[in-house]
């Protein structure tokens, strides 16, 4: 969907990624997540990895009005929203033998520590 919300402590605003942000062919650059990693944390805030320390990741048990508080609060100066990742998302990353971006995802229920799942030929 491409719906991308910052808050900048004054007022949310609504990004659309331009035309030739991204490739359409190439799954992973197509998912919003990457594509503000790309272009806003890394282009304009120059925080190459989604991982950083910088940023506080918040998953989807957390609301707009939540993140416009911290932010209003000064616990953060932005807050990004991005909308979930379809399962046609998904699925195309995984056909091209892809892997998702970081910080992209968020399933519930979560799976207890330690258990890893694996196909077996």
């Amino acid at each position: 969907t491409h719906e991308i919300g910052l808050y900048d402590g004054t007022a949310w605003w609504r990004l659309r990624p331009r035309e030739g942000t991204y490739d359409p062919a190439n799954a992973v650059e197509a998912i919003d997540a990457d594509i503000v990693q790309r272009h806003l944390f890394a282009a304009v805030f120059g925080i190459e990895d989604a991982r950083d320390e910088r940023l506080t990741f918040v998953g989807a048990n957390r609301d707009a009005r939540w993140l416009q508080e911290r932010v209003d609060a000064g616990a953060a100066r932005w807050a990004v929203t991005l909308p979930p990742v379809t399962m046609d998302e998904f699925i195309a990353v995984c056909r091209q033998n892809r892997l998702m971006p970081p910080k992209s995802t968020w399933f519930e229920p979560k799976i207890r520590s330690g258990l890893v799942m694996a196909l077996l030929d």
